[in-house]
């Protein structure tokens, strides 16, 4: 893997690759139509990719058990839903280049994570509220949200999941109409969190 690596004062390490892409799909959904702890849920999609080998980690929220698998870069693109996923995940990294490292990561949530976590994708977020229509919210300020599981650099030497593991999934129920308009049109603009709100829509 060929990379940089600078820490600041705060003692966060920086991790600059040329070689490697990290990349996340990050949805908290807040059902406003339940009142109790089940209200709101976490899922989330993170992708690392080192040459043709991609690791993935998922959780769905209605299944609170995290999976992981590696596969090449070919079968995930025949792969309809986590093909899906990824791309999505391309559209909201804000520097698919760079993974940073903190000493622990801080669970305010622990319906987020069971474990310790210090690798933390750089990606902008998903707010999902439902309420009648879903409702999506692009969060593309700092959130301390996505910390994969594994350290990087030990992708290369990662052996590959066996195809009896590999979920086989051919259709995708789509979650999330609209969504990749609105991404892209927060993403691609240069505007302050209030204007990024207000282009917000309801589907």
């Amino acid at each position: 893997m060929n990379g940089t690596i600078t820490t600041d004062s705060n003692e966060i390490t920086n991790h600059t690759f040329t070689n490697v892409e990290f990349s996340a799909f990050f949805n908290s959904i807040f059902n406003l139509e339940v009142s109790s702890s089940l209200a709101m849920f976490h899922e989330y999609y993170f992708f690392i990719k080192y040459g043709e080998k991609v690791y993935i980690e998922w959780k769905y929220f209605s299944n609170h058990k995290v999976k992981t698998m590696v596969i090449s870069f070919e079968e995930l693109q025949k792969n309809t839903y986590f093909k899906y996923h990824y791309d999505l995940s391309l559209m909201l990294s804000n520097n698919k280049h760079l993974v940073i490292q903190k000493s622990k990561y801080k669970d305010v949530s622990p319906r987020i994570y069971n474990e310790d976590r210090f690798w933390k994708i750089d990606t902008a977020t998903i707010n999902s509220i439902v309420w009648n229509n879903n409702c999506y919210d692009v969060k593309n300020e700092e959130e301390d949200l996505c910390y994969v599981n594994i350290n990087p650099y030990d992708l290369e030497n990662m052996e590959y999941t066996p195809q009896e593991q590999v979920p086989k999934c051919s259709s995708v129920i789509d979650l999330y109409p609209g969504i990749i308009d609105k991404i892209e049109n927060c993403k691609n603009k240069n505007i302050n969190r209030l204007e990024l709100n207000a282009q917000i829509l309801e589907v």
